[in-house]
């Protein structure tokens, strides 16, 4: 009996089965493909949630927690400052003490602000919380110019105190000299009052030694507090404000603008400077302050321990200081004043929105451009605002739609376009 076999069905069973196998394997890659996506997915998902840590806000926040832990260092060092100068009743280092609260109030003060103008804008504050930061750095700027004040007073009153001992030596030294000739005519009474004076030349050197005691253990605590301030402010400059990149503040805002004529560069450089927002200006405040104080301390320590007994130089020395901080402190504070009393800044910026303006008027269907306004936020965020006349038969929406292409984004963040027609 013979078996007979059906080629026919055989392949179309093989085939059915090679069919099943690639479907098999079809769905396989299917479910790989669908795997790998969810993998690339889920990596993209890590990488965009990296990549929003590596963020400006959560930057400057942990800035602001950076700065609170130098400020609770200094703040333990100030208070064991305040206790010692109330306990030996010593003046000075009281108002080492003051002056290290106040710094050290500032300081808490524009960490405060980095961290809630963060917060994003609602019903009471339209526009955000930016100018907190601008408030804070305005606040560090005069506590540095107000100090330099105060302090160029003192040292010029110690010079004129200096100058006035050293004239009444000179006199004293010539009445020393008049006054020999008649010495030995007070000879006896100097002999019969020998114990009197005995005694009160002995309570004049306990008295002097006690001052020069005194003097000696002030100049030791100030020297020490003062170093431990230096440390603290010279970690902060060494380890954390290196990596803030605010060092060219004054190269970008102030100093070599290019000419209007040269339009490139110029829009260049406006674009260079609005990139300093009010968060970078805060901390840019904070890093000059720290420098500030790190500088005072540095002289404080040469005054204290190397040229106490130096007279005048020591207020030389404190004057050229305080130069250097109000130096520093001056165009900072300038700056802020244009920003507080909502002027175009850079003042530079309303040249390049006036032009734009100017040929937005050559538009058909617009016949003038007139009671324009711009006012910052901050030097990265500029509202501005218009009136603009059009003819019976132009569009308004489309002038409207025109007109914000060509400034937002540009030269300002928000616009008001009010259309007369």
């Amino acid at each position: 009996m013979e078996i007979i076999i059906d080629k026919s069905a055989v392949s179309k069973r093989k085939s059915h089965k090679h069919s099943n196998q690639d479907g098999s394997q079809s769905e396989i890659s299917d479910t790989d493909h669908e795997l790998q996506m969810k993998k690339t997915s889920q990596s993209n998902s890590k990488g965009a949630q990296a990549q929003s840590k590596k963020d400006l806000p959560l930057d400057y926040k942990k800035i602001s927690e950076t700065i609170l832990v130098y400020v609770t260092i200094m703040c333990s060092f100030a208070i064991v400052e305040g206790m010692i100068g109330i306990t030996h009743t010593n003046v000075h280092l009281v108002r080492d003490f003051l002056n290290s609260f106040l710094m050290i109030s500032a300081l808490v003060f524009s960490s405060k602000a980095l961290e809630l103008s963060l917060n994003k804008e609602d019903e009471d504050y339209e526009y955000g919380y930016r100018r907190f930061n601008i408030l804070a750095a305005f606040v560090n700027s005069v506590y540095l110019m107000f100090s330099f004040m105060f302090n160029f007073v003192d040292n010029l009153h110690h010079m004129v105190e200096h100058w006035e001992v050293d004239s009444h030596k000179g006199l004293n030294s010539t009445l020393a000299f008049d006054s020999n000739n008649s010495t030995w005519q007070s000879a006896n009474d100097h002999n019969t009052n020998h114990t009197l004076g005995d005694g009160h030349s002995h309570a004049t050197l306990h008295v002097a030694h006690n001052d020069q005691q005194h003097m000696k253990e002030m100049n030791q605590y100030l020297t020490l507090f003062t170093f431990l301030r230096m440390c603290c402010l010279g970690g902060y400059l060494y380890f954390e404000s290196m990596n803030h990149n605010v060092h060219d503040y004054m190269t970008v805002n102030w100093i070599n603008w290019p000419k209007t004529s040269n339009i490139t560069a110029f829009k260049r450089r406006v674009k260079e400077c609005s990139k300093w927002d009010s968060y970078r200006i805060n901390v840019y405040s904070i890093s000059l302050l720290v420098s500030c104080e790190f500088l005072n301390c540095v002289g404080n320590i040469w005054v204290y321990y190397l040229c106490m007994n130096f007279g005048i130089l020591e207020n030389i020395l404190s004057i050229l200081k305080g130069i250097i901080i109000i130096t520093a402190s001056v165009p900072l504070c300038l700056d802020l004043c244009f920003t507080l009393l909502q002027r175009i800044n850079p003042s530079q910026l309303g040249y390049l929105i006036e032009d734009k303006l100017r040929r937005i008027g050559y538009m058909e269907g617009v016949i003038s451009v007139k009671q324009w306004n711009v006012w910052c936020l901050d030097k990265s965020h500029r509202v501005c605002s218009l009136t603009v006349m059009i003819s019976e038969n132009a569009d308004p929406d489309m002038i409207r739609r025109i007109i914000k292409q060509k400034l937002v984004n540009k030269y300002c963040e928000k616009l008001y376009v009010h259309i007369v027609q």
